[in-house]
């Protein structure tokens, strides 16, 4: 009797143990969870001023899993801080593999993290370099040099019909643009001692390139002397992020550059645009169409935020074929030419054509050491070495050059940037 008392005594004891415990522990979980998300009113935190720490591998799912060495790599404080609030909640709540395919891929490419992509090793998460993927290329053709050539089925040229040039009734909406452009005072009235602000728009590449212009430009005897060029591109912010309406940490940046040269949004008038997908691993036309569709919206906004914008130049970017880093090597580097050219003829039928006008400022873009037929060539010497993808002092040299002859030759722009 004794014995069956004392084990009774032993199973209730026991049931009591497991019901504490698992008390402890789901209410432990609760006070982890709402760090990261209010279930009960879907409150999320807001990304601008909740800093929680990375998502580590204690949960395997909010990390990205390697299934190849049965991994997690954690995602840092930083990268979460990039994803618009709603993408980080969804993250910490249902896990990473949760979200759609396309934001994994961005988050991937955040982070610098491998993943199964098309073609040659994009990158390492630790940094480390990659395999160059130009010799695997060396059959790109220019879209200048293509023409009525075509890629996988879809033509070259700047312009639709495989044109460098724009059309003439583009064109002439293009000079109607242009002759709207006036010394404007800081209120953007028109005034003869205003100025007509120039704004750079872009990532890394693009503010290495405008300071090497604008120094050019700056000394340039022959420049109109109201006109000034404001470098307005900042590194690591791409296209995703500037067509993104809540991610308002580029604008913000790009405001500070307005105020440090005493340029006011309503005195832009000109902008130069030149964007990037970074680390894009999809395959062509889909990178490319994902990459206009960005441009298309970036445009718009840049019309929002300056009212007296009257012409939008673009360039896709340099040559990518050299590149140690996975930020954009080729063939995405040379297909980023599909999505302007794309971009402009879709704007070009739309409603306000002109409002901005949108059209080609240089195209920057040839195969490496191989002459396209104005004889340009990108050669090794051109990129800062450590990384191979930015450019070095003879490569911002060339695109300033490239900038200039452009803006003193186009017949868009050289009314108002010239004396």
């Amino acid at each position: 009797m004794s014995r069956k008392v004392s084990l009774s005594v032993i199973i209730s004891l026991f049931s009591i143990v497991i019901i504490f415990a698992s008390v402890v522990i789901y209410n432990g979980g609760q006070k982890h969870q709402s760090n990261y998300v209010d279930t009960r009113t879907d409150e999320l935190p807001n990304k601008e001023t909740d800093a929680p720490g990375p998502i580590t591998s204690g949960t395997r799912s909010n990390g990205i899993v390697d299934t190849s060495s049965d991994s997690v790599t954690p995602i840092p404080a930083d990268i979460l801080a990039k994803l618009p609030a709603t993408v980080s909640a969804r993250i910490r709540k249902d896990g990473f593999e949760s979200l759609p395919s396309e934001m994994q891929a961005k988050v991937r490419q955040l982070m610098g993290a491998n993943s199964s992509v098309q073609g040659p090793a994009r990158g390492a998460a630790d940094g480390t370099n990659v395999t160059p993927t130009g010799e695997n290329y060396k059959d790109l053709i220019p879209l200048t040099d293509l023409k009525n050539g075509t890629y996988r089925g879809y033509e070259g040229g700047l312009y639709a019909g495989g044109s460098n040039k724009p059309s003439q009734e583009y064109l002439k909406i293009g000079m109607e643009s242009a002759a709207k452009i006036r010394p404007l005072n800081a209120a953007g009235k028109p005034d003869d001692k205003g100025i007509i602000g120039m704004l750079t728009v872009g990532f890394s590449n693009t503010t290495m390139e405008s300071q090497s212009f604008i120094k050019v430009s700056n000394a340039d005897p022959e420049r109109n002397p109201r006109v000034v060029v404001v470098d307005g591109a900042v590194g690591g912010r791409d296209a995703i992020e500037l067509s993104d309406p809540s991610m308002t940490r580029y604008w913000n940046e790009q405001q500070g550059r307005l105020d440090q040269t005493k340029v006011t949004p309503a005195q832009v008038q000109v902008i130069w645009l030149k964007e990037v997908v970074a680390g894009d691993t999809m395959q062509f036309p889909q990178d490319a169409e994902r990459f206009r569709d960005a441009l298309a919206k970036i445009v718009r906004t840049l019309k929002t935020k300056f009212p007296n914008l009257h012409i939008l130049y673009v360039s896709s970017r340099i040559y990518g074929g050299y590149a140690l880093r996975n930020g954009s090597q080729e063939p995405w580097a040379y297909e980023g030419g599909f999505a302007y050219k794309w971009m402009i003829e879709d704007w070009e039928k739309g409603p306000t054509p002109g409002d901005p006008w949108v059209a080609w400022g240089p195209y920057l873009w040839a195969n490496g050491t191989t002459p396209r037929n104005d004889g340009l060539v990108w050669n090794l010497q051109d990129y800062v070495e450590s990384d191979r993808m930015h450019p070095g002092p003879s490569g911002t040299s060339k695109v300033a050059s490239l900038l200039s002859d452009f803006f003193k030759t186009d017949p868009t722009a050289k009314s108002w940037y010239l004396k």
